[in-house]
């Protein structure tokens, strides 16, 4: 039995969250010791304080932003904590967290120190001050972890060329998503949309995202909009929310798209509204491998995406999606026209989608991955 604890900034509802309190729920199952780290703003709060068996704290200055006084008081706060605590691993997820959970981890003395790239966002940062303070911090944070997990191959080779930490640090370990609750939803489509309140006869593209930078929202409603003016009763879900919520409503609004886009909020299980769904638009800045992308093929719902991180190891050109350039927003848009007038197309990309995830993506695997790990650590 080993005492794990898990360090994140936020739960919020994405792929590293939710895989952070599956793998936090498999090891306590199996009797190790666990503690989880994260701040007091996270959606899926609630959730994580149903695991009964993990000790969890929730501290304020943990945020994703900069800000220098809280960034040293949280860095104190880790410290403290993880002195008193002693765990044997530290494993941490996400930017902010990554940094500072493992300098307070090398402070506290902590034996294992394992940190998880859930996708590198420096490299889209326009203020070159910003990129190379940002890649020195990781850096400098890579010398003192000593395993490095990737869920992609793209990250794996940005790490390497900009050598932050050493080869052998390296791991591939995928965010794995459980097949069984994706393969078989048990459910026609119509059925699905009638339960959920969604029209039978419209043609619907969705984003499951946080309303965040990263995920670049914007570029959704924009092509939405261009695509009403061949598809009138075109539908656009995003399932997500944040602070920038009334700016995206302001958008929708001054365009007159109340009929097209639906912004329906955070939901815990978004599976349902992406199986209702005709096509999933991602419209991110920087990823490592979005679990909704996964979730989605396994749906049997062809994928746009751009062509970063990750991403183009799973989707495939006219085989189960399209990979466009961010800053080619045209190339999606021309697709998403293909998929939508072409219905032989539509359903040969929907069929292959269902077959193009190997169990190397699967929750079993990842947590089997981390078992090995854990337990050689």
């Amino acid at each position: 039995m080993k005492k794990i604890c898990h360090i994140i900034t936020q739960l919020e509802l994405g792929g590293a969250q939710i895989n952070t309190l599956k793998t936090l729920k498999h090891f306590s199952d199996r009797g190790d010791d666990l503690i989880l780290i994260t701040n007091q703003a996270g959606i899926l709060n609630g959730k994580a304080n149903k695991l009964l068996n993990v000790k969890k704290y929730f501290i304020k200055p943990l945020v994703r932003e900069i800000n220098p006084l809280k960034d040293i008081r949280a860095l104190k706060m880790l410290t403290s904590i993880l002195k008193k605590e002693r765990p044997d691993i530290v494993h941490t997820h996400s930017s902010k967290a990554g940094i500072l959970g493992r300098k307070a981890a090398k402070k506290a003395k902590i034996g294992c120190i394992i940190h998880t790239v859930h996708g590198y966002g420096f490299n889209y940062f326009k203020n070159k001050l910003i990129r190379g303070f940002a890649i020195f911090t990781e850096r400098n944070a890579a010398r003192i972890t000593d395993k490095l997990i990737f869920v992609s191959r793209d990250d794996m080779k940005i790490a390497k060329e900009l050598k932050l930490g050493r080869n052998e640090k390296y791991l591939l370990i995928r965010s794995g998503v459980d097949f069984n609750l994706f393969q078989d939803i048990g459910h026609r489509k119509s059925t699905v949309r009638k339960n959920l309140n969604l029209p039978l006869n419209r043609k619907i593209i969705i984003n499951v995202a946080p309303f965040k930078k990263q995920k670049n929202i914007p570029l959704f409603l924009d092509i939405i909009k261009e695509l009403r003016k061949d598809f009138e009763d075109i539908l656009g879900i995003v399932i997500g929310d944040g602070n920038l919520r009334s700016k995206y409503e302001t958008y929708i609004k001054s365009n007159h798209l109340v009929e097209n886009i639906l912004l329906l909020g955070f939901k815990e299980n978004p599976r349902d509204f992406v199986y209702a769904s005709d096509i999933f638009l991602s419209t991110s800045l920087w990823e490592g491998l979005p679990r909704s992308v996964l979730e989605s093929l396994l749906l049997g719902i062809p994928v746009i995406a751009p062509n970063i991180g990750g991403i183009n190891e799973v989707v495939i050109d006219g085989k189960n999606g399209f990979l466009y350039e961010t800053k080619n927003a045209a190339g999606a848009i021309n697709e998403l026209k293909k998929l939508l007038n072409n219905e032989d197309y539509y359903r040969k990309l929907s069929k292959n989608a269902k077959k193009s995830i190997s169990s190397e993506f699967s929750l079993e695997t990842m947590l089997n991955n981390l078992e090995n790990l854990y337990d050689n650590c």
